[in-house]
């Protein structure tokens, strides 16, 4: 599990906390896509660099199921 910075624990890829990686994770990890901030504690923002992009959406896809 990760910590986020704002103190939430969540499966690996799951973006919207349901507990499962899957389609709608994808569609969240596109609805942030660039505008991520580490201080607004962006859930897509696997990577913690700062911004949704093609690396969280390839770090969803690696957990999926």
């Amino acid at each position: 599990n990760a910590l986020y910075f704002n103190l939430r624990f969540a499966e690996p890829g799951d973006v919207n906390d349901d507990h499962i990686v899957n389609i709608s994770d994808l569609l969240g990890v596109v609805t942030a896509w660039g505008q991520c901030s580490p201080l607004a504690g962006c859930y897509a923002d696997f990577t913690c660099d700062g911004v949704a992009n093609s690396e969280d959406l390839l770090y969803v896809i690696s957990h999926w199921g």
